[in-house]
């Protein structure tokens, strides 16, 4: 994880020069897959339109210089929650599209990763690595801490996604290895001290998490696959056993699970996993590869429902391409170019939000 944030350090430093090399993918039993990336960095591929009333653009900046790493969308109040990871840490909270309604500073110093929302509860969950906590927010305010473990556990935890078959938060903890299910139960309109069930995927040093078409997916040296019901191991799927995976989105237009790459700035990939493939236990992969666009790996990806296009971010660029139903690929450029991070759709205006020196706001 240090090594991690080095390389994020060294990204807000060193802007990347890259030349980008033709790619063609061509993948029939996925249109999405089927497309041409241009020689010229700055060009999108030819002979595709985007799906949707228009091209995707940068329509508002929120946030500015305060580096934001995680974002999601509360469906209850319509807020948008942005974890902050400066000094002290503090969680933003947004109204569409940049409207700030409030910021909540953190006093315990520590490390703000992920951020999911809780339907049962209402509530928001935020997960701090350095004081090894999970928040709990509702509406505009920071209603509890839950203890994760302590500091002298060697665990770090830092992504959490809700599970509708367990009623519990999966958060993935990379140092100590494996991911942790948090029940947080709620009474009187009271949330109550949670419980902390057996963890589950040790020694695959996770950080990305995803439930979709009921399955877990845990992402870190491999993707492991679980039922989402019995916690049992279904299987591993990876390219080499130098490449790290950490951001997943479940597209439903084709079936199939997008997992990116984070390697150390040295693998650009993405990649695509079927539904027939995972109910049938077969974890092979169609690989999307588009090197030395995806500076640095994958940053986060998004589906958005509006308009059927998946959102990837350039983990050390500042490039988000948008890869649209019919196998078409553009992309916005977001400046500065520093590197992206985590994404997230919200359904209130249909548009997606993006984690990186500033919280953009693309269509």
């Amino acid at each position: 994880m240090m090594g991690r944030l080095l390389h994020g350090i060294l990204v807000f430093l060193v802007p990347l020069i890259v030349l980008v090399s033709s790619t063609v993918v061509t993948l029939s039993e996925h249109p999405r897959l089927e497309f041409e990336i241009s020689s010229e960095l700055g060009i999108s591929s030819t002979g595709a339109t985007v799906a949707g009333p228009s091209t995707p653009r940068l329509i508002a900046t929120c946030l500015p210089g305060y580096g934001p790493f995680s974002v999601a969308f509360d469906p209850a109040d319509g807020y948008i929650y942005a974890t902050l990871s400066i000094s002290p840490p503090q969680i933003s909270i947004l109204k569409s599209p940049c409207n700030l309604v409030k910021v909540i500073t953190i006093p315990s110093g520590g490390i703000l990763f992920g951020i999911a929302y809780d339907p049962v509860t209402k509530e928001m969950v935020a997960i701090d690595q350095g004081a090894h906590a999970a928040y709990v927010l509702q509406g505009t305010a920071l209603a509890k801490a839950v203890r994760l473990g302590s500091p002298a556990s060697g665990g770090c935890p830092e992504f959490d996604v809700w599970d509708s078959a367990l009623g519990a938060m999966l958060i993935t903890d990379q140092c100590r290895g494996g991911v942790d299910v948090l029940k947080l139960t709620e009474t009187d309109g009271v949330t109550h001290a949670s419980t902390k069930l057996d963890a589950f995927d040790a020694g695959n040093l996770p950080t990305g998490i995803l439930v979709a078409d009921g399955y877990i997916f845990s992402a870190g040296l491999l993707t492991d696959v679980f039922n989402d019901r019995t916690l049992a191991y279904l299987g591993s799927f990876g390219v080499t056993a130098s490449a790290y995976y950490s951001p997943l989105a479940w597209d439903p237009l084709n079936q199939t699970v997008v997992l990116g790459t984070q390697n150390g700035y040295a693998s650009e990939d993405a990649y695509f996993l079927d539904a027939n493939s995972i109910a049938n236990h077969i974890f092979s992969f169609h690989n999307l590869r588009a090197h030395n666009i995806l500076e640095g790996g994958v940053g986060g990806i998004t589906y958005s429902p509006a308009n059927r296009n998946l959102y990837i971010t350039s983990m050390g660029g500042d490039d988000v391409w948008i890869l649209n139903p019919t196998g078409g690929i553009s992309h916005v450029y977001l400046q500065p170019p520093i590197g992206m991070w985590n994404t997230a759709y919200n359904p209130a205006n249909q548009d997606v939000y993006i984690c990186g020196f500033d919280m953009y706001v693309v269509s």
